[in-house]
């Protein structure tokens, strides 16, 4: 049986697409946006932070940031893949669920 990736590793390699992607950009933004994931009662906070160069990942929490992400793991991954709308999510089934721009 395939053992599954835990979420920190998820988080890792959705990094590395997300830095590939940045990088082949003209123009870059520059900001942080932190995650404060959580499943089957763990917390997972790791953030990325675009420098105009790359994006750089990073665990824990960061002093400063420009969106953060509060939801359940499973959540974000179907926000991610595009399979949830985040405001019909957000409004109808999970007040605990928000995101939150600074």
């Amino acid at each position: 049986m395939k053992e599954l990736p835990s979420p920190i590793d998820v988080m890792k390699t959705m990094h590395q697409y997300i830095s590939d992607a940045y990088r082949e950009l003209s123009e870059k933004e520059k900001g942080t946006i932190q995650f404060c994931l959580y499943e089957d009662h763990e917390k997972i906070n790791c953030y990325f932070c675009a420098n105009g160069e790359e994006i750089i990942f990073c665990e824990g929490i960061s002093e400063f940031y420009n969106v953060r992400l509060d939801a359940s793991f499973s959540d974000w991954l179907a926000l991610a893949e595009k399979r949830l709308n985040p405001i019909i999510e957000i409004i109808y089934t999970k007040p605990k669920t928000q995101i939150i721009n600074l």
